[in-house]
């Protein structure tokens, strides 16, 4: 790495809540970055175990590492809290029961400045927490660079995941800006208890410049037994596409429009309705699918766009579920493929 470049500071926002387990692996994996110039900004968002205590003993011991205390508030606020405290010209987000790679903010730094990119990702791991077996890596086979403005479907096929990505910081700070407007205009909305990932992407993606990628699994996201998605209701995805029309309503151009639009379709239309099909019963879906097909209709138009070549593997499975989708097809085949994943034991994921 060019002496520039080891100066250059990437904040690394970790919200924390109960996670004494897990906690001091992804510390050690934090503060043993190649890449030295780094905050890392952990808010104990009311942990009730040991969290706290093993953040201010690491802070004790590395200056890099800061620590908030705060009443629980959830993830979505504390992750803005530390977000608000960043002072990197760069912003890495991390989760505290996932572990980052040694070169995790190193490659994913000299990409961007490489690019001239205002966010970058890489491909990363999904990872079984009890075994350690890799279940699957996404965002492979990425081509270099996307201009969201250009390539809608391509922006919104990129996972939600704020963990295998770097944000220029000025550029969140700008998005979250507008989202504060976007919340003062609709007091009414509720605070996302799902998805709040996707909401926040969706908000930095729709005003990004370039995004670079990285052939190469550099996170390991760990997947728990239990998951929030399981527990989706229709009023969580009503939340959700709220959040969504608000963040659309505070664009001035029908291109950013359209990558909201097909965010919505990816994760309300597909990655919801995944959810429903394995775990709801029949006629719940049913109910899902009228609220569903309207909401898509009416209140994102755009979702409809067509792709730009060259046509990334996340863009392909994009357009094959809006093809079923358009069919009538798409519950069936999403209860094929739940059918595939518990025969041969495979994670499959939109």
């Amino acid at each position: 790495m060019t002496s520039s470049l080891k100066d250059l500071l990437v904040s690394v926002v970790v919200p924390v809540f109960n996670s004494e387990k897990t906690l001091v692996d992804c510390l050690e994996a934090l503060l043993t970055q190649t890449h030295r110039c780094i905050e890392i900004i952990a808010v104990d968002d009311g942990s009730i175990d040991g969290s706290g205590t093993i953040l201010d003993q690491y802070a004790s011991r590395d200056r890099r590492l800061r620590v908030l205390h705060q009443a629980n508030t959830g993830v979505w606020q504390a992750r803005l809290t530390a977000i608000d405290l960043a002072s990197g010209q760069w912003l890495a987000a991390c989760d505290s029961d996932d572990l980052p790679a040694e070169r995790w903010v190193e490659a994913m730094l000299s990409a961007a400045v490489r690019e001239r990119a205002d966010m970058v990702v890489c491909a990363y791991q999904r990872v079984e927490s009890l075994t350690g077996r890799v279940l699957a890596r996404e965002m492979t086979g990425q081509a270099d660079l996307l201009q969201p403005a250009h390539d809608p479907v391509g922006a919104a096929a990129i996972n939600s995941s704020l963990c295998n990505k770097l944000y220029r910081t000025e550029v969140v700070k700008a998005a979250l800006a507008a989202l504060g407007s976007a919340i003062r205009e609709n007091p009414a909305l509720a605070r996302p208890r799902l998805m709040e990932d996707m909401i926040l992407n969706a908000v930095i993606v729709a005003r990004v410049g370039r995004v670079g990628f990285i052939d190469e699994a550099l996170y390991d996201y760990l997947v728990r037994p239990t998951a929030s998605m399981t527990t989706l209701t229709v009023t969580d995805a009503q939340v959700v596409a709220d959040w969504l029309l608000a963040i659309r309503g505070s664009l001035n151009s029908t291109a950013n429009a359209a990558i909201v639009d097909l965010m919505a379709f990816v994760h309300l239309g597909v990655s919801a309705l995944d959810c429903f099909v394995r775990t709801a019963r029949r006629a719940e879906v049913r109910d899902y699918l009228r609220w569903l097909r309207p909401t898509l209709r009416e209140g994102f138009p755009l979702y409809t766009e067509s792709a730009r070549p060259p046509l990334r593997p996340t863009a392909r499975k994009l357009i094959v579920a809006r093809w079923l989708y358009g069919k009538g097809l798409l519950p069936s085949g999403l209860r094929a493929l739940a059918l595939f994943a518990r025969l041969f034991r495979r994670e499959v994921k939109w």
